[in-house]
């Protein structure tokens, strides 16, 4: 055999070996791929599931209009517990229909602001606008991560979430009869 056939076929070999026993490893113990996930996601020393906003709560109009509120906090009983809502307008009374979005991610990663971390082309954000434009409110929410917690505890965040929306909605200008 000619040795730059021998050097290919050891280097497959070799590969297909680390390949098989990565995703061995990941069949088996999961929690390794999670955490190079949130190391890859996190890596500029942001915590998974933050007590405090990463950002100053305030109210801005951007560029196309949509007024942003970000970082409300909605509970006190998880971290991670905040929201931003979106206005078709600066004029938050105009009554709107309002959509509630949990972003993706498996529990593991994301952020409201940031989308699915998984998506290989997260065109979220653009949909969002089209939506606000159209005439929506447009409510984002974060919840908690794991290692920190797990199942049901996102799913009880959740619903402390719509909870706060529903008692809030009057102050936060969402209509619920729309």
């Amino acid at each position: 055999m000619r040795k730059p056939l021998k050097i290919a076929l050891i280097l497959g070999l070799s590969l297909a070996v680390l390949t098989a026993t990565g995703l061995g490893v990941v069949v088996v113990k999961p929690q390794v791929a999670v955490g190079a996930l949130q190391t890859a996601l996190y890596r500029d020393g942001a915590e998974i599931n933050p007590k405090h906003p990463l950002h100053p709560p305030q109210e801005r109009v951007r560029d196309n209009g949509i007024l942003y509120r970000n970082d409300i906090r909605f509970g006190d009983t998880f971290p991670n517990s905040f929201l931003d809502i979106s206005y078709a307008t600066a004029d938050k009374t105009v009554p709107r229909p309002t959509i509630i979005y949990w972003h993706g991610g498996g529990f593991f990663g994301g952020d409201k602001a940031m989308g699915d971390p998984m998506a290989a082309s997260d065109d979220s954000n653009k949909l969002f606008d089209e939506l606000i434009l159209e005439g929506y409110n447009l409510v984002n929410i974060n919840y908690v991560l794991v290692p920190d917690h797990h199942f049901p505890d996102p799913v009880l965040q959740m619903n402390e979430a719509v909870n706060y929306l529903v008692a809030h909605a009057e102050e936060l200008h969402l209509d619920r009869t729309t």
